[in-house]
């Protein structure tokens, strides 16, 4: 077992090494990033340094790393100690979507195409309704890559961000994930006020307040959903047309019995729109994130930058040749998807197949060098 375990470590070491021997894409300002790398972890050392694209090539072929990492800040001394010394100059905007909003699948271990599709799609919709929507950032100050495992990495370098400290950074994760304040408002209808006259003749004991037809924001992903809920209604008729012209003045309780649709709006506004981001990878501007074109150590896939309108990790991640043939032996049974195929690997029974895959197997630990 040692020796297997000694061989398969070897081949993978030198195939990743043969891999970085093409690595042209270092990350912009180099020289001011931080970097890290993982052998046996996803980060065994870090405070490294290089001064060029070439130095850094030169030591991803060097050292094959299975994991690379760089800090998303800026540093006047990037391998300084402690962090105090390496004179903080900025840092970009990061996000990861890795827990992507699924319903029920039957998820697969080895690797799971249902997951990493929702992955794309939340990452899609933060870049779509939040960061160039709602925040305004422009298409050329955005970046997006796979993680190389389970989701996707934006990444945000504007000059109206490299300045944020962890607070701001925070409320920039919590928005896109939850409402920030109440969106409905709920008052008590009381005295003889002119402008609550209609609403107590129609016998509503309560005044709603809402986003209206002009709400941005989250005012207006509630106002939306509020639109197409009572649309939906079984609400008939001039009650349903008078519903919808108050809604469109923010005015929600001007029909009585409404009450039930605003609130399954406000939920599906919710569902439709929070994501689920890991908000410390956002608001930590000491922290090291994947390294875009480098390859993550457990799936032997590329952490490739993406359109995320179109990219397919099975396909369009690979990092070794689908053509080389690589035997291995199983150490349990496994089928999963990969380059478009499904394959298909028996426990012991040793087996040929395209290098991507069976790197796939080995670094998770599912199979052997034969």
């Amino acid at each position: 077992m040692q020796v297997e375990t000694a061989m398969t470590n070897n081949y993978m070491r030198e195939r990743v090494s043969w891999f970085y021997s093409r690595f042209d894409f270092p990350p912009r300002d180099v020289a001011k990033r931080e970097f890290g790398f993982g052998w046996n972890s996803k980060i065994d050392q870090r405070h490294k340094s290089f001064p060029s694209p070439k130095e850094l090539g030169e030591f991803l072929r060097r050292e094959a790393p299975l994991y690379a990492s760089y800090s998303v800040a800026y540093y006047q001394i990037p391998d300084g100690r402690p962090m105090q010394r390496k004179g903080f100059l900025g840092a970009e905007l990061a996000f990861d979507i890795d827990r992507p909003r699924i319903g029920t699948h039957k998820h697969n271990e080895v690797i799971c195409p249902a997951c990493l599709d929702a992955a794309r799609q939340d990452a899609l919709q933060l870049l779509e309704e939040y960061l160039l929507g709602d925040f305004g950032f422009f298409h050329h100050e955005i970046s997006a890559n796979f993680s190389g495992s389970k989701g996707y990495h934006l990444h945000v370098d504007s000059e109206a961000v490299r300045e944020l400290g962890s607070d701001g950074r925070r409320e920039i994760a919590e928005y896109a994930s939850e409402p920030r304040g109440e969106l409905l408002v709920e008052e008590e209808i009381r005295g003889d006020a002119r402008e609550f006259y209609e609403e107590k003749k129609r016998g509503a004991s309560k005044l709603i307040t809402g986003p209206g037809e002009k709400a941005r924001g989250w005012g207006k992903k509630l106002y939306d959903e509020a639109v197409i809920a009572l649309k939906a209604s079984p609400l008939e008729g001039e009650r349903k047309k008078l519903a919808l012209e108050n809604l469109r003045r923010g005015n929600y309780g001007a029909v009585k019995g409404t009450e039930k649709i605003w609130e399954r709006a406000k939920a599906d506004a919710i569902a439709k729109h929070a994501l689920v981001l890991d908000k410390q990878v956002t608001l930590d501007t000491a922290r090291l994130i994947r390294l875009p074109e480098t390859i993550h150590g457990g799936t032997g896939l590329i952490a490739k930058k993406c359109d995320l309108r179109s990219f397919d990790p099975l396909t369009d991640a690979l990092a070794f040749p689908e053509k080389t043939m690589v035997r291995v032996k199983p150490a349990k049974d496994a089928a999963f998807e990969l380059m478009g195929k499904t394959f298909e690997t028996k426990e012991g029974v040793a087996v040929d197949l395209p290098e991507p895959a069976a790197m796939l197997l080995m670094l998770k630990g599912c199979a052997s060098l034969a």
